[in-house]
């Protein structure tokens, strides 16, 4: 028997795109991606849920930050952009939110301030913005991958900063990196 996630997965780009055409409205839906960049499972989403989930992601920005500091952090990812690299989020959007959520926002200003304090920075603040190498980069490019083997895997493997832990994921990203470049430097 399938699972939810293997029944909706096509197993290539092209079937996906086939399934799309032959619905009736083929341009209100879109190819999506619900696997890894080294293991694709394409499907298909609707336009309507896409542009909802981007609104969810850009209001929970909001929340989260002030203007001044979404414009420096929007700055810091168009420098990323311009330089070939993806911008990555150090300690991801939905980490932040779920803190923010059970707090006040005098007590969320605090606990920000006090995280600053130990390098730890929230939402869409430019402190909180990496620079991460995207699929198609070259093995010679410094920096960590962004999706497989590097930022995404690598949150994927540690626990939740909302359950108490205080560290950085600045400082587990770090490690990361400092392991792939051991390990690049053992295979030359």
């Amino acid at each position: 028997m399938k699972t939810f996630q293997e029944f909706i997965a096509e197993a290539t780009r092209e079937e996906a795109d086939k399934k799309r055409q032959a619905k009736a409205n083929p341009n209100d839906w879109v190819l999506n991606n619900v696997g890894s960049t080294e293991n694709p499972k394409w499907g298909l989403k609707s336009k309507s849920a896409r542009s909802a989930q981007a609104k969810r992601r850009a209001d929970t920005i909001k929340s989260l930050n002030t203007d001044d500091e979404r414009k420096a952090a929007k700055r810091k990812s168009q420098r990323a952009t311009k330089m070939g690299y993806e911008a990555h989020h150090i300690t991801p959007l939905h980490h932040s939110a779920k803190l923010k959520s059970s707090m006040s926002d005098a007590e969320w200003k605090k606990r920000k301030a006090e995280d600053a304090k130990d390098g730890i920075y929230h939402g869409h603040h430019p402190k909180n913005i990496m620079h991460t190498k995207g699929p198609n980069a070259s093995t010679d490019k410094p920096g960590v991958r962004h999706r497989a083997g590097g930022a995404h895997e690598v949150e994927g493997k540690v626990k939740d900063i909302v359950s108490g832990s205080r560290i950085s994921y600045r400082d587990l990203l770090a490690a990361a990196v400092k392991k792939q470049r051991q390990a690049a430097r053992r295979n030359k």
